[in-house]
């Protein structure tokens, strides 16, 4: 099967999954915070998030890299990346870029 057979399958499961998937990932919520926290994030860092899904994670990655860091993000699935969107515009982030793009198109931005 195609790549891009395998991105659409995946963008389809996850579809009908985006509006509640926060709420379901509040169960792995101690995992998340602890796998960010093994990065030992330091202020004016660069931290990349793959496959960023709502942007759950950006909060904690903020957190770590400091408003003079970045935090750069993808998700494939248009209807988890609009959830991402609308997280970074209701809480300003100035310092996360993100992409409705593919692992395999996506075009992140140069490092400073």
């Amino acid at each position: 099967m195609a790549t891009t057979q395998h991105n659409q399958i995946s963008i389809e499961k996850y579809r009908d999954k985006a509006a509640g998937y926060d709420a379901s990932a509040e169960f792995t919520m101690p995992l998340r915070r602890r796998t960010i926290a093994l990065l030992q994030l330091q202020a004016g860092q660069t931290v990349l998030d793959v496959g960023a899904g709502t942007g759950l994670s950006y909060a904690l990655l903020r957190q770590g890299v400091g408003e003079q860091g970045r935090v750069l993000a993808f998700e494939q699935s248009p209807d988890m990346f609009a959830l991402a969107q609308q997280r970074v515009q209701s809480e300003g982030w100035a310092n996360v870029w993100h992409a409705n793009a593919p692992a395999e198109t996506v075009q992140l931005p140069a490092l400073a």
